[in-house]
């Protein structure tokens, strides 16, 4: 898994961490997510995504009245403020810790490497062309994982990678029911529609995920691509034009351009 997805999947357990009273778990999950985040280079839509999922995990952390009776001073976050966000956790974390701060390192590590050892058997038994014990093996991961949309997004693309289409869309259309806000998981349901040739699906996710995001050149471009297989060139060059003009320098966006202008005037 990438970092960022990493960081996306702690935030995803603070509920669970929660409902199971393992408050310094949840803390240390949100403040772990918000170390990759402030390392990790990210793509306007990810951005958004992830803000929105830390708004969410703090907002869970207000609404549990035992976490405010055990740390009574108010942890506030907005978009942007994840610096200060990081000092308010690790200060209610050193108010909560004691001896208790191994103890939850200890159980979000064998969340993850659980995890992790079932993605591989799953992957192992796609492999082999095991699809029925796959698709066991991956309906039980998710049952464990209800709450990680990106869970979903990974499973995806190991049935992508084994040339699956068909199940690919299906876990990623699940990913997004399970978070609609989600506008990377739009992103990719657009990409593998395009790979399927589903063009029309392509249009209207990435159409939905620019609605979200209009800032995102990404968005743009990756919709150019589908009228570029389509031969849309004038709907090729006007969405390449939107994303010159969030991102000047966007280099393959430039080539998109040059491309589909020389298409259409041939």
């Amino acid at each position: 898994m990438s970092e960022i997805v990493k960081a996306r999947s702690k935030l995803s357990s603070v509920n669970a961490f929660l409902r199971q009273k393992k408050y310094l778990s949840a803390l240390l999950a949100i403040k772990e997510a918000l170390e990759i985040y402030l390392q990790t280079p990210l793509l306007k839509h990810e951005k958004k995504d992830f803000q929105k999922k830390i708004e969410d995990a703090v907002y869970l952390l207000k609404l549990d009245k035992e976490f405010a009776q055990q740390y009574p001073f108010p942890i506030e976050y907005s978009p942007g403020k994840e610096k200060e966000l990081w000092e308010q956790l690790q200060e209610a974390a050193k108010e909560l810790k004691d001896s208790a701060v191994e103890e939850a390192k200890k159980q979000m590590e064998a969340l993850e490497q659980l995890k992790a050892r079932e993605l591989n058997v799953g992957k192992k038994q796609l492999q082999e062309k095991k699809y029925d014990l796959a698709d066991k093996t991956f309906k039980r991961l998710i049952n464990t994982f209800k709450e990680d949309a990106d869970l979903r997004v990974i499973i995806s693309n190991m049935y992508l990678d084994e040339g699956l289409l068909e199940e690919a869309i299906k876990y990623l259309e699940d990913a997004y029911k399970n978070d609609p806000s989600a506008v990377h998981v739009l992103n990719r349901m657009g990409i593998v529609f395009r790979r399927a040739k589903k063009y029309d699906l392509a249009e209207k996710v990435f159409k939905e995920a620019i609605a979200k995001s209009p800032d995102d050149e990404y968005l743009y471009f990756n919709l150019g691509r589908v009228y570029i297989d389509e031969k849309r060139w004038q709907d090729a060059i006007e969405v390449a034009k939107k994303a010159l003009k969030i991102n000047p320098s966007f280099k393959e966006a430039k080539k998109m351009l040059k491309y589909a202008e020389k298409a259409l005037n041939n």
